[in-house]
């Protein structure tokens, strides 16, 4: 599988991705992890790294970023991206938190969670977002030690420690100076 189509292999579990990356389009990490505690803002939604646990890779393209996060409670993936479809099953509701819903989902006997919130990216209210999945996951209660600290929304009002950008400003050499 080629580095562009990860992400998007990573969000498919069944959902309608209604665009495509170009090859070449992603930007892959060469900088040393970062290491909790920190708080983790992404486009749309910002999260809490533990004591201990670690950013041990990123991948950023136009429209996503793929995290990899191991720690204590294991190794998992944070995919976020404003193409995602809505899946084909919504899965079952675990939490909501603000504007932030969690749903459980199984495939092929694995977990992972689809974490659903209001974006308002062309008008579409609330639709999936963030993409959890990983060894970490066993799809018991002990999974909201990890997607409880996740929550959807403009982290533009957060403090946050590191940040993780995407998008067509930050990949084009004409704008990506001016960020």
């Amino acid at each position: 599988m080629t580095t562009s189509w990860r992400l998007l292999a990573f969000l498919g579990f069944g959902t309608a991705i209604v665009a495509a990356m170009a090859e070449g389009a992603w930007a892959d990490s060469a900088l040393p992890p970062v290491i909790g505690p920190k708080k983790i803002c992404l486009k749309y939604s910002s999260f809490d790294l533990l004591d201990g646990e670690r950013v041990t890779d990123f991948q950023a393209g136009v429209e996503g970023v793929l995290l990899q996060v191991s720690g204590r409670a294991g190794r998992f993936s944070v995919g976020e991206s404003e193409i995602i479809g809505a899946p084909k099953s919504s899965g079952t509701l675990v939490a909501t938190s603000g504007g932030t819903k969690v749903y459980r989902m199984t495939r092929d006997g694995r977990v992972f969670y689809a974490l659903y919130g209001h974006v308002d990216i062309r008008g579409e209210g609330d639709k999936p977002i963030i993409f959890l999945r990983g060894a970490a996951f066993t799809g018991g209660k002990v999974d909201a030690r990890i997607y409880g600290r996740f929550q959807i929304g403009d982290p533009e009002g957060v403090k946050c420690d590191h940040s993780y950008v995407y998008g067509w400003e930050y990949m084009l050499p004409d704008t990506a100076d001016s960020k």
